[in-house]
């Protein structure tokens, strides 16, 4: 996060307020059947839970990936789903959503039960600002922070270091 968080003017964590509140709900339609085909393509993007028992999925609605060879065409979605996915009862939850004014850029598992989305909304101005989400896997409880430091905006563009591995073209 630090690499995240340096990208930002003047940014510091004691900026934030709570914006809103929401509970995870099942994503219909977006159960992973086949496993296995999902990690040979998504593995390196997504996030596991320090026990295993959740990964959070922010790249495989919006990326559409294919594997070409030793490479992935993407066939992009502008808006961004980001799922939390429970391996031990097969159940995927719908936790963000967000398109050209808002998305995410980095998850970090905080402990097995919390997790901790780091991302951007953009203001009318197209002025980026940081946005944290929280998320607790036992009460189903999100909680959305927006940044209260009018000066804290993006200056330097953020790419995510396991996006920059992969060779991915079409995006």
């Amino acid at each position: 996060m630090k690499s995240w968080s340096s990208c930002f003017k003047e940014f510091s964590t004691g900026n934030f307020r709570i914006a809103d509140t929401a509970k995870m709900r099942i994503a219909q339609g977006e159960e992973f059947a086949e496993l296995d085909s999902f990690y040979a393509i998504y593995k390196p993007l997504i996030r596991f839970s320090p026990d295993k028992k959740y990964f959070v999925d922010s790249y495989s609605y919006q990326l559409n990936l294919v594997r070409k060879g030793n490479r992935y065409v993407a066939n992009v979605e502008v808006d961004q789903q980001v799922f939390l996915y429970d391996t031990q009862n097969g159940v995927s939850y719908s936790i963000f959503f967000g398109g050209t004014e808002r998305w995410i850029d980095e998850e970090i598992w905080l402990n097995n039960t919390t997790l901790l989305l780091a991302g951007i909304e953009k203001n009318g101005d197209a002025d980026r600002y940081p946005v944290f989400c929280t998320i607790n896997t036992v009460t189903g409880v999100i909680i959305q922070y927006s940044c209260t430091n009018q000066l804290c905006i993006q200056h330097i563009a953020y790419q995510s270091p396991r996006l920059a591995k992969m060779k991915i073209e079409g995006r």
